[in-house]
């Protein structure tokens, strides 16, 4: 790994959807480099100009390049022509609007025949993606790009690439299948492992400066696996980036393993504190918490509590990512209860005196057997005096 040429890729693209195969992964990196090249008028390493119409257009010399395994000159051409019908999608934001841009790399190829040279047509609307670097971008070892031999691990790396700073990203696996094209692909997650995850892992250990573990989540009570965690190490990585990384895992491991925050808040909080620069005395507070915890200073059945006093009061993490506070909730839910029950112990008493009053209006039993069996004459009123009607309305 001795060659260190170092490449930037603008975020767009890392975070496109893509589905390009191993050769035609690495004719990306050609093309990236040499507008790029093109545009601060570095001319040294690939050959670029402009037609009459303005368009780039970028001269290859297949005996020069590096295009997967193969010499084969005509596969070699026939990968780079079906860059034409490969389409790219990405999201591009400008003057506080967002634009969803699907085009093509190359709009044209010119192959002269059995000379190895191409000429590729930059299509205008790529232009912009291949050039942006104010929205983000990727920095990573060409060479050992192009000496990865799965399309799969190509863009792992390059994720991993993005975000080796911070040394973790998550991921919904909805969003991870879109970005790599196999949304109908790999539908078991056996395959998905076996066949992208796994691969990329064993190629960017043999091969790249930087290399991952991954582990897949199920969050917000699925009961199939929806989010990819990616831890992220290698030489890559400044001394700094790896303490940085190091003090964000010890946080994130130690808030996912309290289920309130296993929702992504953990990741989302873990990264407040980086952003802040603080993940490092997080890390060593969590620390002396988890010491405080093993020799009894701390009760862990209420450890849930203790952290989001922890991280509200010394740290400041805004009310949104920790979640109800279960005591506050626990409060409220009891003064419902209890007007509740006053609402329903009124109600009852209420209608109890409501019966009290309709039992004294009633005519009792005697009243009503008296008057159909009145003595005597067969007169309409019982032995006091009253009618039916003078009863019935309790008279």
């Amino acid at each position: 790994m001795e060659n260190k040429i170092v490449q930037y890729q603008p975020n767009y693209i890392t975070n496109a959807r893509i589905d390009f195969s191993q050769v035609e992964n690495d004719l990306k990196y050609y093309v990236i480099e040499a507008v790029q090249q093109h545009m601060t008028k570095d001319k040294q390493a690939l050959f670029v100009q402009e037609d009459l119409f303005g368009n780039l257009v970028i001269r290859l010399d297949l005996k020069t390049l590096k295009l997967g395994k193969s010499n084969n000159y005509t596969y070699m051409v026939k990968q780079a022509k079906s860059l034409v019908d490969k389409k790219i999608s990405y999201d591009y934001n400008r003057d506080t609007k967002s634009y969803e841009i699907t085009t093509v790399l190359v709009s044209s190829i010119v192959y002269e025949r059995n000379s190895g040279k191409l000429m590729l047509r930059i299509t205008p609307e790529a232009v912009p993606a291949l050039l942006w670097l104010g929205g983000g971008y990727t920095a990573y070892n060409k060479e050992i790009a192009l000496s990865l031999q799965s399309t799969y691990s190509k863009r792992m790396y390059e994720l991993c690439s993005r975000w080796k700073d911070k040394g973790f990203f998550r991921i919904n696996l909805i969003e991870f299948r879109k970005m790599f094209c196999i949304e109908e692909r790999y539908p078991q997650i056996c395959e998905l492992r076996a066949n992208v995850l796994d691969i990329a892992k064993k190629q960017m250990d043999e091969k790249a400066d930087l290399n991952f573990n991954y582990a897949l989540k199920k969050e917000n009570r699925s009961r199939a696996f929806n989010y990819l965690y990616v831890w992220i190490g290698g030489e890559a990585q400044s001394a700094k980036a790896k303490e940085t990384a190091a003090a964000k895992n010890v946080v994130w491991t130690f808030l996912y393993n309290i289920p309130e925050y296993r929702n992504g808040n953990a990741l989302e909080i873990t990264n407040v504190l980086h952003d802040r620069n603080e993940a490092a005395r997080a890390a060593e507070r969590i620390t002396r918490l988890k010491e405080d915890i093993k020799n009894g200073k701390v009760k862990k059945h209420g450890i849930s509590q203790y952290v989001r006093t922890i991280l509200e009061k010394e740290f400041n993490i805004p009310a949104e990512l920790l979640g109800d506070d279960k005591k506050k909730k626990r409060k409220q839910t009891e003064t419902e209860y209890v007007d509740e029950v006053t609402k329903q112990a009124r109600a009852q008493i209420l209608a109890e005196i409501q019966k009290n009053e309709r039992a004294k209006a009633a005519p009792t039993k005697k009243e009503i057997t008296d008057f159909f069996q009145p003595k005597g004459s067969g007169t309409e009123r019982n032995d006091n005096g009253k009618t039916l009607g003078a009863i019935l309305k309790g008279l």
